[in-house]
């Protein structure tokens, strides 16, 4: 795996003692991923899977088992989930939406435990510093285990997110989130990771740019240098690549890339507003008791980075194309196990 990514690496335009391009950063993500899916694929002990197909869809259940004394076994053993009110503050339809409950102490623990397993990795070991291992090990000291998003394309060239998320305590998730912006910022360890696979990003937090209801809102910028993209990618990524404002308000940190929009998810939060509400196409096709709901419209999706390719069959295929019912996914999780379900039309 790592030899067939390097030597898609060394196919990208870099001339010789240039930096790398935008291909070689992505070859190198590509790269770390393989090691973190492997590593976690180790730690399964079975998998049992059920694919029906019937005229209207294909329908599959995968049961996951942790293998024991391996770090999926207490983050599979998560306690049932209640109800995910993050889902009230927002509205649809999108192109993708979701409703997740996670167990931060679990989660927090999972990531820790698979940071060691890569303490001595030459391409992981620098990422993990203790800033970051800190982020995570405070994990439920914030973060209040629920959270929804919908992500939607009002220009049909980008997209943008609104995000709910339960916060436990405001003071720490703001200190988290500027430890963040530090690790992504110039110098820090993620954003030189970006730069030296030939894809300079940075992210900066502004504090109370501006307020609504009472409420400050806080701003985080990113900054992608697009220098070594096509014309019509690098334009794409900018529309994509957006501010994205937040603020904490009631035991939620509520959050969109669009002002307005936040303004209403703010006065959502506060009982002022109203239009809320995301209804999951798939809470319906699964029923009550998952932790995690994801609804998909593939065709919505795809005509988005389409808009960045040059006309052709593809791009007609797909511009003919209208939205139907979404994909829909399903998650739960219990005594080490985890049921992973879809329904496709």
């Amino acid at each position: 795996m790592d030899g067939m990514l390097a030597s898609f690496a060394a196919l990208t335009p870099a001339g010789p003692g240039a930096p790398p391009g935008p291909g070689a950063g992505v070859a190198k993500l590509l790269q770390i991923e393989a090691k973190v899916l492997l590593a976690i694929a180790g730690w399964i002990d079975e998998v049992q899977a059920d694919v029906t197909l019937t005229p209207e869809a294909i329908a599959a259940d995968a049961l996951v088992v942790a293998k024991p004394g391996s770090p999926l076994v207490d983050l599979f053993s998560a306690p049932p989930p209640g109800r995910n009110p993050g889902t009230a503050l927002l509205s649809g339809p999108g192109v993708m939406a979701a409703a997740l409950q996670l167990d931060a102490g679990r989660l927090g623990a999972f990531m820790v435990k698979g940071m060691e397993t890569f303490a001595g990795d030459p391409d992981l070991a620098p990422l993990l510093t203790p800033e970051i291992k800190a982020m995570y090990t405070g994990m439920d000291k914030w973060f209040g285990n629920s959270m929804a998003m919908v992500m939607r394309s009002p220009d049909g060239k980008g997209f943008s997110g609104d995000f709910a998320m339960a916060v436990s305590d405001e003071a720490a998730y703001l200190a988290m989130m500027e430890k963040g912006a530090g690790l992504m910022a110039p110098g820090g360890p993620l954003g030189e990771m970006y730069k030296s696979m030939g894809m300079p990003m940075s992210m900066s937090l502004e504090k109370s740019v501006r307020q609504h209801g009472g409420v400050p809102v806080h701003r985080y910028r990113v900054t992608f240098d697009i220098k070594g993209f096509p014309e019509a990618q690098a334009a794409q990524m900018k529309a994509m690549m957006k501010d994205n404002e937040f603020a904490c308000v009631k035991g939620w940190m509520v959050g969109s890339q669009e002002p307005a929009a936040l303004d209403a998810l703010i006065d959502r939060a506060q009982g002022k507003g109203a239009g809320g509400g995301l209804p999951l196409h798939a809470a319906r096709v699964f029923g009550e008791g998952r932790h995690h709901y994801v609804d998909v419209d593939f065709v919505g999706l795809i005509k988005v980075p389409l808009t960045a390719m040059p006309a052709g069959t593809l791009t007609e295929m797909f511009g003919a194309l209208k939205p139907g019912e979404p994909m829909a996914f399903a998650m739960t999780l219990g005594d080490g196990r985890m049921l992973a379900q879809s329904r496709i039309p």
